[in-house]
């Protein structure tokens, strides 16, 4: 996935005001401060504290090393919307805790006839930074809320809601009190994405256990609603390739021409959808006449080889990738 090339211009242009090595230095604290965060998160719930971005620079910093990267995952959710509920066609978009904007640009190529989008962010320089991006772009009805999450009563109704990455800025108690909000304000489907990481998954977890006791229907990654079997030191989570700019590469001192983003997912709707029969949790290894398969079922995990006498399915199983329907 690329970057819409005016965004790529957008976030250039704001890096222009930064001295490159300042730049740098403050992606490398910011990514060390993230990480601190989420252990000291893990290890110790009850002394919660929310992340903040406190200077232009980090937010300069974040917008060049981890838009793309989140832009990517956030894509990749909304085509598996498609792909599982292809009937569905949002008009409207809800992005709960929105950062720079990040999920709209995302949207828009995923849902390009989007004619109603709502951003609530409660840091008002980052909305700033936001509403400078979209400049580069215009849409006929788009209104950032200034909001803290953990303080408004409700959320008017969307046809799509998401959540990326904002629940682990949240406390525990929090969280089931907002999500329950955005499902109610999700007129057809809630997007919740986390990174993928234990900890991130186990919010995911906790959330989708949540959600199928308020009456929701899972639609993706899950192909069942019984509980999830992945327990203990394993976690569910997937993978979304960005192609890196040379800002991205030069911020993050990188030298691939791509960066894979590491998420967990949950997609859940108001309505019934189909679910996949499987899903694929590991990368599947492809061998000289067979390919072995790490598959989420009804059934638990279930280790599958699907050879050449397999035919048709043979060929599908060629193709598969790891997080794909099966």
């Amino acid at each position: 996935m690329f970057l819409p090339l005016c965004l790529q211009k957008a976030i250039e242009e704001e890096l222009m005001c930064f001295r490159a090595q300042d730049v740098i230095q403050a992606q490398k604290e910011l990514s060390c401060a993230y990480r601190l965060h989420s252990e000291k998160i893990a290890s110790k719930p009850a002394a919660f504290s929310p992340f903040l971005i406190s200077r232009n620079l980090m937010r300069a910093a974040y917008v060049a090393a981890r838009m793309p990267a989140t832009f990517a995952a956030i894509a990749y959710c909304l085509s598996e919307i498609c792909a599982r509920a292809p009937f569905l066609s949002p008009q409207s978009l809800l992005d709960v805790g929105a950062g720079p904007g990040t999920s709209l640009w995302a949207a828009l190529e995923v849902f390009p006839r989007l004619q109603k989008i709502s951003l609530v962010e409660k840091d008002e320089a980052m909305m700033v930074l936001g509403k400078k991006f979209l400049t580069k772009t215009h849409h006929p009805s788009l209104e950032w809320l200034s909001l803290d999450l953990e303080k408004s009563p409700s959320f008017t109704s969307h046809d799509l809601v998401v959540c990326s990455y904002s629940l682990g800025e949240l406390s525990a108690e929090a969280r089931e009190e907002v999500v329950e909000r955005a499902f109610a304000a999700a007129g057809q489907i809630l997007l919740i994405i986390e990174p993928g990481t234990p900890a991130g998954f186990q919010r995911i977890v906790q959330m989708r256990d949540w959600l199928i006791r308020l009456g929701a229907h899972l639609v993706a990654p899950c192909p069942h609603a019984l509980p999830c079997p992945l327990q203990g030191r394993d976690w569910c989570h997937f993978s979304a390739r960005v192609e890196r700019s040379a800002l991205h590469r030069k911020v993050k001192e990188a030298s691939l021409g791509y960066e894979d983003e590491k998420f967990s997912y949950l997609i859940v709707s108001k309505e019934p959808i189909s679910l996949a029969a499987s899903r694929v949790v590991r990368h599947p290894v492809k061998r000289s006449g067979h390919v072995r398969l790490t598959l989420c079922t009804s059934l638990g995990i279930e280790e599958r080889v699907v050879s050449k006498k397999h035919g048709d399915l043979y060929k599908k199983a060629r193709s598969i990738e790891w997080g794909d329907a099966f």
